[in-house]
């Protein structure tokens, strides 16, 4: 833009001294205060848009302003909306590296090439560095995503924004091992440094990870405190915080791990993967939690089951009534004979077991070692009496099936309490051999990774020490995908 006077001081004199030509005269002073103005104005825009850049960064401005020199003023300025993200400084930002070492990085893939670094190192690194400050300026808006609406300082196009989401949000397999079923309080992520230094996670990320868990684990219980949580949990933080539905699933089973404080750090459940966390997790939420909210487990369901555990624990010839039936229908089943027996010899202890995990869901402190008395008192004890998967699936359809209902008609209650607990139980025993199945199938894969890091060692000429499994692959994966220092 450039502005200047198009008439000398020659010809103004003349034009003034002319009386025979007042139209000019008059034309020529209205054209001076007319300048006058104009460069005023410019001025003042010229301050205003040096304030604004030094301000604020996010519009990639770049001004420069000259000095006036005479009547003449060069103003250039390059805005950009909306903002521009490179996807890799992105990555790179999240991954807790500076602006100066992203810049290092970036230049450092041009000393190959035909280009001149010295040449464009100036604009690498200038670039780098105004990167960072508008992932600064967009982490506000990522973190509470329903704000960028509400203003009009930055400007991102919806699907970049959401690609930004996504990335912000993801989440690590070992750090959310470590924080499942955890209280979300300071003191835990304080503790993060040792344990990010042992399993050679980056400190930045593993705070922002814990960070992201707990925002979210504090918006939904504030919303279920204002009974403002409808539906299925996973929709509700996919829609408050633009996540991917599968992500929104992960962050809402682990909210309801952590809203129950279940207990997951014990050496008997290390050999667990995130992933098995968030499939029991899953199973509970879709099975026993009421109509409308995923988050409590149903209260009428824990009353039915701690009510049918009084009656069936009431008189010793109901739980083995209750084996004859179940022995009978899985001999049907034809399950051998031999395990048969010693299930018949361990029938009523687990029948307890099970009947207590039911009941105890009434008691918060109860419900918290829901998977340790699943994988100790259940799993392992069917494994020990030889069970296979199928075998597994038998007994638990044999407990919620006929043998279930010719026991219960045999009880002394009311029809309405039947009724109820014809739906109860099977509810609940369904669920529980899904988790079963899966504390199976876990340990066998535990053990099968176990042996063949074993043969593994043994071929390279290295000792190794045999034990039983799981207990070794316990020691082995809770030293290594397990945040052990949250626990303590």
């Amino acid at each position: 833009m450039e502005l200047s006077r198009s008439a000398d001081k020659d010809d103004a004199t003349n034009v003034a001294a002319s009386p025979r030509r007042p139209d000019i005269q008059q034309q020529y002073h209205m054209q001076s205060k007319n300048e006058s103005k104009v460069k005023e104005d410019m001025r003042r825009i010229s301050n205003d848009l040096e304030d604004s850049w030094k301000a604020s960064s996010y519009a990639n401005q770049q001004l420069k302003i000259t000095q006036w020199k005479k009547e003449k003023l060069k103003l250039d300025v390059f805005v950009t909306s909306p903002i521009l993200i490179d996807q890799w400084l992105f990555e790179s930002w999240l991954a807790g590296n500076t602006a100066k070492q992203a810049a290092t990085q970036r230049r450092a893939a041009f000393n190959n090439t035909t280009f001149d670094v010295n040449v464009i190192s100036n604009s690498i690194t200038r670039e780098t560095y105004d990167q960072f400050r508008n992932f600064e300026l967009v982490e506000r808006y990522l973190q509470h995503p329903d704000l960028l609406d509400s203003q009009s300082l930055i400007v991102i196009e919806e699907p970049v924004f959401k690609e930004l989401v996504k990335r912000y949000y993801a989440i690590s397999n070992d750090i959310i091992r470590g924080l499942a079923g955890r209280k979300l309080k300071n003191r835990n992520r304080s503790s993060l440094d040792e344990a990010c230094e042992r399993l050679r996670i980056p400190l930045t990320v593993a705070r922002r990870q814990f960070d992201n868990l707990k925002r979210i684990y504090t918006v939904i219980t504030e919303k279920k405190r204002e009974g403002k949580i409808e539906g299925k949990l996973g929709e509700a933080i996919q829609k408050t915080f633009l996540l991917p539905p599968r992500l929104a699933e992960r962050y809402a089973r682990n909210v309801f791990l952590c809203y129950h404080q279940i207990e997951t750090d014990d050496k008997r459940l290390r050999f667990l993967q995130a992933r098995d966390l968030e499939f029991f997790a899953s199973v509970m939420m879709n099975r026993w939690t009421k109509e409308g909210s995923q988050l409590e487990i149903d209260l009428t369901f824990k009353e039915d089951l701690r009510d049918l555990r009084t009656y069936l624990l009431g008189d010793k010839n109901h739980l083995e009534s209750f084996k004859g039936l179940v022995m009978e229908s899985m001999r049907r089943d034809q399950v051998e004979e031999w395990k048969l027996s010693k299930l018949a010899d361990r029938f009523v202890v687990i029948a307890k077991v099970l009947l207590n995990i039911g009941a105890g869901m009434l008691k918060s402190k109860e419900f918290e070692d829901i998977f340790e008395d699943i994988e100790e008192k259940v799993t392992d004890a069917l494994i020990k009496m030889g069970m296979i998967e199928k075998d597994i699936t038998r007994f638990f359809s044999s407990l919620s099936g006929q043998p279930f209902e010719a026991i219960l008609h045999r009880l002394t209650i009311q029809t309405r309490h039947k009724q109820r607990f014809l739906s109860t139980w099977p509810k609940f025993v369904s669920a529980l051999m899904e988790l079963v199945l899966h504390f199976y199938s876990a340990q066998q894969a535990a053990v099968a990774g176990s042996t063949q890091s074993q043969n593994m060692s043994s071929s390279q000429g290295l000792s190794s020490t045999a034990s039983t499994a799981p207990e070794t692959i316990r020691r082995q994966q809770g030293s290594t995908n397990v945040l052990e220092k949250l626990s303590k």
